[in-house]
C-alpha cells in the first residue's frame, strides 16, 4: 500500500510539473506569407507620394539629328498618330519603334526590329502586363504599377523595378530594370524647362531617346538637368550624363547636347 500512495504522489507531482510548463509556454508566432514582387510592387505604388502632373504640351518633333562629338550619325524620324502619341521611331535604314494600339481591345503592339512585346491596356489606357521580348532579345513577362498615370514599378519573373517621382512628376530614381530590359540604377536632376520632347534617358550609350509607347505612363515635366547611371554588370563605375538645351523663337528644343564623362559628347538637333 506504501507503495500505491507514492507512486500516486509521483504521477500527481509529474501531472503538476506538465501543466506548470504548459501554462508559461509562449503561444506560437503566426507567420506571414513572404509578399510575392506583384505585391510589393502595389503596396510600392499605393504608398508612393502623390504626384501632381502639370500640364506639357508636346511639341511634336518631326526628326532629330544626331552626332557623336564631330561624325554625323543618323536622322530619327517620329511618328505620331490622330492622338498624339508616339507610336513610331525610324531611319533611313528602317523602323526602330513600331507600336500598333487597339483601345477598344485594351491591347497594343510594339516592335523593336525582330523583338516584339505584346501589352494589355487598363480601361485607362496604360498598359498593365507585357509578355514577348525586349530589344535586348531577352524574355519579357512584365507587370506594370502606377501613380497619377506615372509608372512607379515594374515586376518580372525576377526583380521588382521602382521609380521614384517628385510631387511635380519628375522622375528622380530608376532602380531595376529599363524599357529595354536592362538593369541600371539612375539618379536624375532637373532643369526649370517643360519637357516638350518626351525626353526620357535610361541608356548610357547613345542614341538617349525614349523609346516607348505612351501608353507607359507620363514623362518627367521638366528637361533632365543631369543623370547618373549604373550599370550593375558593368563595373562600380557610373556614367555621368550633363545636358545643355539651344530653343528656337518659338521656345521648342532645337538643340541638345550631352557630355558625357567616360564617352563623347553627343549633340541632338530637333526639327519640327
Amino acid at each position: 500500500m506504501k507503495a500505491t500512495v507514492l507512486l500516486s504522489v509521483f504521477v500527481l507531482a509529474m501531472g503538476l510539473s506538465a501543466c506548470e510548463k504548459i501554462a508559461t509556454e509562449e503561444p506560437p508566432i503566426p507567420t506571414v506569407p513572404e509578399r510575392t514582387l506583384a505585391e510589393k510592387a502595389k503596396k510600392y505604388a499605393d504608398e508612393h507620394p502623390e504626384i501632381q502632373s502639370p500640364l506639357i504640351v508636346n511639341a511634336l518633333p518631326k526628326s532629330v539629328n544626331v552626332a557623336l562629338g564631330s561624325v554625323f550619325i543618323d536622322t530619327f524620324r517620329f511618328g505620331y498618330n490622330a492622338q498624339e502619341q508616339l507610336v513610331q521611331v525610324s531611319t533611313d535604314r528602317g523602323p526602330i519603334l513600331d507600336i500598333t494600339l487597339d483601345p477598344t481591345a485594351r491591347k497594343a503592339n510594339g516592335r523593336f526590329g525582330k523583338q516584339e512585346l505584346n501589352f494589355q491596356l487598363n480601361q485607362n489606357g496604360l498598359a498593365e502586363s507585357a509578355v514577348g521580348a525586349f530589344p535586348s532579345g531577352k524574355e519579357a513577362n512584365n507587370q506594370y504599377f502606377y501613380k497619377n498615370g506615372y509608372l512607379v514599378a515594374i515586376v518580372d519573373k525576377l526583380y521588382l523595378t521602382t521609380l521614384k517621382y517628385s510631387g511635380n512628376g519628375d522622375l528622380l530614381e530608376w532602380k531595376g530594370i529599363t524599357h529595354q530590359g536592362e538593369r541600371v540604377n539612375i539618379a536624375y536632376e532637373y532643369t526649370d524647362y517643360p519637357n516638350t520632347i518626351r525626353q526620357e534617358v535610361t541608356y548610357w550609350t547613345a542614341s538617349h531617346l525614349s523609346f516607348r509607347g505612351d501608353f507607359l505612363g507620363k514623362y518627367s515635366s521638366k528637361l533632365l538637368k543631369k543623370a547618373v547611371i549604373s550599370v550593375p554588370s558593368l563595373g562600380e563605375n557610373p556614367f555621368v550624363l550633363d545636358f545643355e538645351y539651344t530653343f528656337d523663337s518659338k521656345g521648342r528644343v532645337s538643340r541638345m547636347l550631352i557630355k558625357r564623362d567616360t564617352l563623347s559628347d553627343v549633340l541632338y538637333e530637333y526639327r519640327y
